[in-house]
């Protein structure tokens, strides 16, 4: 009778507040996950999805953090996308005066509540201005040439992927120790370094992928260097490039989320595009990387970690770091 009566009350297309007290009451009475999907009737992938997006430092459920992060995902995505001719001024305005991206002009505009249309949308926009006739491309910075593929088609190819509107908002405010950022930094030819950020205290760990940047290499590279903090590792941020396909694996032995950026905005990850640059000071383009030896790669680091940084009060990444790690 129970089950029927809740499964009446909530049949729906997504978990509303009251269903996440459902399922903390449920969890908290030993219930399995495969029990309350069947109790929610839902799949188990999304009542799985839901304790990983309400889970507390300790990694408990907590409704109060799940409804957070629906509701800060509502709050970004709630603008209307709809080009109206407001919009048309707005993007005409900030190509033709200022020489913005598309994905420069989506960025600012998430970033500040603007209501916006995607980055493909704004691109069809520019292409069939200039078929009327107009100008609009040549304020672009490679005038459509390069533009082969529409923005995003490289996602599909990354099975399973979380997106970051569905990472807790504890991450976005680095307030929680354990949130790490990831990417690559290409050298000459097939050369390339992996580079590591904590959010919270800004360490960076590099690592040189030996056999350029297919996705097992990858994987190894970023369990490797994780692998000694990894009771205290929760979560990954990266974009969508195909060397990181093998996420999932990273997830099971971590025991993490990968969280991935949306298409073309780097901006959701810019504590590692920081890190990049501050990487370049030591290794600038045209570099080739093989030639880089493993003592040259840890002094590098160790001397990234060891700079004090405004940001955190003029203390440096390395003793933030392992203060938090001890505690």
């Amino acid at each position: 009778m129970f089950i029927l009566e809740v499964l009446n009350l909530i049949k729906m297309k997504h978990i509303t507040e009251r269903q996440r007290y459902e399922i903390y009451r449920m969890q908290q009475s030993g219930k399995t996950q495969a029990k309350i999907a069947f109790v929610m009737g839902c799949s188990q992938a999304a009542i799985s999805k839901e304790l990983k997006k309400g889970a507390t430092k300790r990694g408990n459920y907590s409704p109060k953090i799940a409804q957070e992060a629906t509701d800060e995902r509502k709050k970004r995505f709630s603008y209307n996308r709809k080009f109206n001719r407001e919009i048309e001024r707005f993007v005409r305005e900030k190509i033709e005066k200022y020489q913005w991206s598309p994905e420069q002009i989506v960025g600012y505009c998430k970033k500040n509540g603007i209501p916006i249309v995607s980055v493909e949308r704004i691109y069809q926009f520019i292409r069939s201005d200039k078929a009327n006739g107009g100008n609009l491309y040549k304020h672009c910075r490679h005038r459509l040439k390069k533009r082969k593929k529409c923005v995003g088609a490289g996602v599909g190819r990354i099975p399973n992927r979380v997106s970051i509107t569905d990472r807790p908002p504890q991450v976005a405010e680095r307030k929680e120790f354990g949130h790490w950022e990831m990417d690559l930094i290409q050298g000459t030819g097939k050369s390339y370094f992996l580079s590591l950020i904590e959010r919270k205290t800004r360490y960076v760990i590099l690592k040189k992928l030996e056999n350029g940047k297919n996705a097992d290499d990858v994987e190894n590279a970023v369990f490797t260097a994780l692998f000694p903090y990894k009771k205290q590792v929760f979560s990954i941020t990266t974009d969508n490039g195909s060397e990181f396909s093998n996420h999932l694996n990273l997830c099971k032995k971590l025991n993490i989320t990968v969280y991935f950026t949306d298409p073309y905005s780097s901006w959701q990850k810019g504590s590692i595009e920081n890190a990049n640059k501050l990487i370049r000071q030591y290794f600038p383009k045209k570099t080739n990387f093989d030639n880089i030896d493993y003592q040259t790669i840890i002094n590098t680091q160790k001397i990234i970690n060891s700079r004090p940084r405004k940001i955190l009060n003029f203390k440096n990444p390395k003793e933030i770091f392992f203060y938090n790690f001890a505690c």
